[in-house]
């Protein structure tokens, strides 16, 4: 991995950017029991490598006013690995590891009065995946809009909050059972609540 920080305009625009490169050696991978039994067990069985860069800024506009993001991109492919599917053998080199986002960003604003009052609105991208080793389960790419706002005063902070503004919907996990059914975890749909909170 190597890296590098940036700062410029007397801190006011702060930018790191990263490059890296991994290589792994018996992954931890969910494959199926060989049978075809509807099982499943956890095997230290593949050879992957990752690749992708990482930015992230943040820039503090107006007095109270701060801009902030980042974008990551990764490129991951299994080397040697030899899984099992319905009691069978099955070659899953060259295919993209699971749970791996090929591109994730997000961007957010968030303003501060000098009263305590605060405010943040943000944006997140999560690029298309796949949830499973032979590349079959997969979930498109999604974006996430979340807002908050609140009162902070010495140790205390309240703050009512909105998780998912319009509700998009996506899954978290997609699995298929011993019959073949494909099975879905659904991503929290949206979501409104109050936090108070105190800080020493």
């Amino acid at each position: 991995e190597a890296g590098i920080k940036a700062r410029f305009f007397n801190n006011r625009l702060r930018a790191d950017l990263s490059v890296f490169y991994t290589d792994i050696d018996d992954k931890q991978v969910r494959e199926e029991v060989p049978g075809g039994v509807g099982l499943w067990q956890f095997s230290n069985a593949a050879k992957a490598h990752t690749t992708g860069v990482e930015l992230e800024f943040t820039a503090l506009l107006l007095k109270n006013l701060e801009v902030y993001g980042g974008v990551g991109y990764a490129c991951t492919e299994v080397d040697d690995w030899i899984g099992t599917a319905r009691g069978a053998a099955i070659d899953y080199s060259g295919n993209q590891l699971p749970w791996a986002p090929d591109l994730t960003a997000n961007i957010g604003v968030s303003y501060q009065w000098d009263n305590g009052l605060y405010g943040l609105a943000d944006v997140s991208w999560t690029g298309k995946q796949y949830f499973d080793a032979a590349n079959m389960l997969t979930e498109n790419g999604y974006a996430l809009v979340n807002l908050k706002a609140g009162y902070k005063r010495g140790h205390w902070d309240i703050s009512i909050w909105c998780k998912n503004l319009f509700d998009e919907a996506y899954a978290n996990k997609k699995v298929n059972d011993f019959r073949g059914r494909t099975m879905v975890e659904d991503g929290a749909p949206l979501t409104v609540g109050l936090t108070l909170s105190w800080r020493m």
